[in-house]
């Protein structure tokens, strides 16, 4: 039988450290990223819906629809103790920070100049992803006092529950049921994440997650197919219609599936955590990066080498490979170079004050 406990907060290697399963999660979600512009750059949508191809196509395209979820989990289990002040601010500043220079490269790379481009760069909607995590991050403070009064797992179940009426059932209903507040479902997602931080669901093996998460996807490929044959994707009658249908039911309980499979995972070699971590602590750079910049640049050249002579297959693994490694290099850079400008920045106003 399935059962939830609290989790062991007198543990600090439940409390602290770095986790290879979240770790790896967060890079499979990178991967799902990449993904997810691997399946339009290769006309998914812009094909009618017919045959195998189209149905395997249709599981790897709902796989790939958790990877914005799975960030959202991440940011509810990381951030759930948040609680106003100075690191708060630091992190909306540093959050705001990477994005505005990649934006400003991204701007004169590109050569728009124009007021429009402008206008998208301060209300931070180059990358909607970008526009919602600032909220989230933002209101994540007070978020986190409605969890902090989860002293059962009953009350997170309840919490749980009526944001997932709220902006989830309503998808597999094909909206007979409320949809006004579907746009909530990124704090259905945080709170889900604060629930891991809380409790642990016992009982609920790899096995089990893994099949699970088969099932749903074969399930959502043969909607697809089979609803739409003959026509083009339909977003509003494949579950959600609604941001990417990110909120629809069935990529829910895959996201939550692909989280109870990798939280515990716990590896020995050491090079392969660093990896992992470098990678991991890079994922915000690593997703603007390849959407504005490295996805443009690799994805002809590789397709002309690569996808002509071995096929779609390998022309993606070579795609997802190049374009991490590719957005890590950067991404470290990108850092490596803010801190520490911004650390001499900081020392040379700390000595000024003390002159004054």
């Amino acid at each position: 039988a399935i059962s939830i406990i609290p989790v062991n907060t007198e543990n600090k290697s439940n409390v602290a450290g770095r986790k290879n399963g979240l770790d790896m999660l967060r890079v499979f979600a990178i991967m799902m990223v990449i993904t997810v512009h691997f399946i339009i750059a290769q006309g998914y949508y812009a094909n009618p819906i017919a045959g195998k191809k189209y149905y395997f196509a249709s599981m790897a395209r709902w796989l790939a629809q958790t990877c914005c979820p799975i960030f959202m989990i991440l940011s509810g289990y990381f951030l759930s103790r948040m609680k106003t002040g100075k690191k708060h601010f630091k992190s909306i500043i540093k959050f705001l920070r990477n994005y505005f220079v990649i934006v400003v490269i991204f701007v004169i790379y590109h050569k728009k100049y124009d007021m429009e481009a402008i206008k998208q760069l301060v209300n931070l909607n180059y990358m909607w992803y970008v526009n919602m995590y600032f909220g989230l991050l933002l209101i994540s403070p007070y978020i986190n006092q409605i969890i902090d009064q989860w002293d059962q797992y009953s009350k997170a179940v309840k919490t749980i529950l009526c944001f997932f009426i709220l902006a989830s059932f309503g998808t597999i209903t094909h909206e007979w049921f409320s949809n006004y507040w579907f746009g909530l479902y990124p704090i259905l997602y945080y709170f889900i994440g604060a629930f891991f931080r809380k409790f642990e669901i016992k009982n609920i093996g790899k096995v089990s997650c893994f099949s699970i998460i088969l099932i749903l996807l074969m399930l959502q490929a043969a909607y697809t197919l089979f609803s739409g044959y003959g026509e083009k994707f339909d977003w509003v009658r494949n579950m959600g219609g609604y941001s990417c249908a990110y909120n629809a039911t069935p990529t829910l309980i895959c996201t939550v599936c692909l989280f109870q499979f990798f939280k515990d995972i716990s590896l020995e070699n050491k090079r392969i955590n660093k990896v992992l971590e470098i990678i991991s602590k890079q994922s915000l750079e690593i997703y603007l990066l390849v959407c504005m910049f490295v996805g443009d640049w690799v994805y002809q050249p590789l397709f002309e080498v690569v996808f002509v002579r071995y096929g779609v297959v390998y022309f993606w693994m070579v795609i997802v490979i190049v374009e991490i490694i590719i957005g890590t290099v950067l991404g470290w850079i990108l850092n490596f170079a803010l801190n520490n400008i911004c650390g001499l920045i900081h020392r040379g106003c700390m000595k000024n004050c003390d002159f004054i």
